[in-house]
């Protein structure tokens, strides 16, 4: 079954709405859902499940995508205001994955089923293909900072109305400091930085290369659900977690071919750099606690394998705690 290792959903969630998935990857719930915009008949397939439900589906022929999760996972007023951002983008002329219309003229429909409450959204599909981590070329670092310069600058030309709807840094953060002191302590230095707007914004939050497609030399960029208002730096951590693992090597020439090729389309603060280890630090306290989360049931025979085996892994990464 495919599912995401760092799935943010419920695994009881997760269950449920996988358990209809049939061996031929259909699913009477995701044709339930896929509805208002007229999927060819048995088309929509399971793709995989992760901070939400993707289906792979076709309509006169053309490839679409199906997303959707429960009232329980998201709010659709930040749905909403994330869409409104993608097709804002796309209006200045970059290349993401817009949504589609249902046949009621909605971005985003709400269905009832037996399994509660779902918020779906359909989006159209980016040709091209992902560049694997491990094989990068510098010259390839330098395209992947170009593009997220080139998000970032138009995401600066935006109005400020369009955050309205989306996380924050300091909403994102404030709920850990019970439980994480290092966020209070995060949170207090992140208070003290210039939040003007030509250092701070919404960023993309998950610009890593499983969400842009290339296709020859031109970028398409995905799944902006977890778009929100932090510096624009926090953006280059998030992206280049894998670089980072061991910690931030200023001296990386991957670092400085990704920052080159940033630096040719917009500004970076003069501190930014310096900044990148708490950023990682943060993104860890929040990925943990959504972690925890979503470890939701027992370690029950009653479940199958694959779920089993995922809650595990899931709680391995979290320690634990």
């Amino acid at each position: 079954m495919k599912v995401g290792i760092f799935l943010l959903m419920k695994l009881g969630l997760m269950h449920k709405v996988v358990s209809t998935v049939q061996e031929n990857w259909t699913s009477q719930l995701a044709e339930q859902i896929a509805a208002p915009w007229g999927f060819d008949n048995g088309s929509v397939k399971y793709f995989r499940g992760s901070a939400n439900f993707i289906f792979v589906g076709k309509r006169e022929g053309q490839t679409y995508i199906l997303r959707f999760n429960h009232e329980d996972e998201r709010e659709i007023a930040a749905i909403e205001a994330e869409l409104k951002i993608v097709n804002y983008l796309a209006e200045q002329g970059l290349r993401v994955a817009k949504p589609v219309l249902s046949a009621e003229q909605r971005v985003v429909e709400t269905i009832q089923t037996e399994l509660g409450t779902f918020y779906a959204v359909v989006f159209e599909a980016l040709p091209g293909g992902h560049w694997e981590f491990e094989a990068l070329t510098l010259e390839q670092f330098e395209s992947w900072g170009r593009e997220l310069g080139r998000l970032h600058q138009a995401l600066k030309q935006m109005p400020e109305s369009y955050r309205q709807g989306r996380p924050s840094w300091s909403e994102q953060l404030a709920p850990l400091q019970q439980t994480h002191p290092e966020a209070a302590e995060l949170l207090q230095w992140m208070e003290t930085l210039d939040h003007s707007p030509q250092y701070a914004g919404v960023i993309h939050y998950d610009f890593e290369l499983d969400n842009i497609c290339w296709d020859g030399d031109s970028a398409g960029i995905l799944d902006f659900d977890d778009c929100a208002v932090y510096r624009y730096e926090a953006d280059i951590a998030f992206a280049l977690r894998d670089l980072f693992e061991h910690g931030v090597d200023a001296q990386d020439s991957r670092l400085h071919a990704f920052l080159t090729g940033y630096t040719s389309l917009t500004e970076l603060a003069p501190d930014a750099i310096a900044h990148l280890p708490k950023y990682l630090r943060a993104h860890e306290l929040i990925l943990q606690a959504r972690l925890c989360r979503a470890v939701d049931i027992a370690d029950d025979p009653m479940y199958p394998d694959w779920l089993r085996g995922l809650r595990v892994k899931l709680w391995k990464r979290v320690g634990g705690h």
